[in-house]
């Protein structure tokens, strides 16, 4: 949530937090800096319209998160919301149809 949230435009200009946020993600995940190429995630997509649809899903999150990192301050949280990102994320990173990411943009 962090994460996404520091990448809005004007939230963060730190270098050094990105670093140390993507090794914790590739930690999480379990890649390495030689899985990692220009041909990874969105990039590897040749298909204008999907690329279109998981851009489209990644600005959303971060927006959703924005709101998210504030209300989490306030103390709301609903895990039901962190499952959607989650859900949503990992959709960024499959072989999935137009009609199905347009399904999770809607939701």
């Amino acid at each position: 949530m962090q994460s996404l949230f520091s990448t809005i435009t004007n939230a963060n200009f730190d270098a050094e937090y990105f670093k140390k946020r993507i090794e914790q993600g590739k930690k999480l995940v379990g890649i390495s800096n030689d899985e990692i190429t220009n041909n990874s995630g969105i990039l590897k997509e040749e298909n204008q319209d999907i690329i279109s649809l998981k851009e489209l899903i990644t600005y959303g999150l971060k927006g959703m998160c924005a709101y998210l990192d504030h209300a989490y301050l306030l103390g709301y949280k609903d895990n039901e919301i962190f499952q959607f990102i989650r859900e949503a994320l990992v959709a960024t990173l499959r072989d999935k149809s137009a009609d199905e990411l347009t399904a999770l943009v809607l939701k």
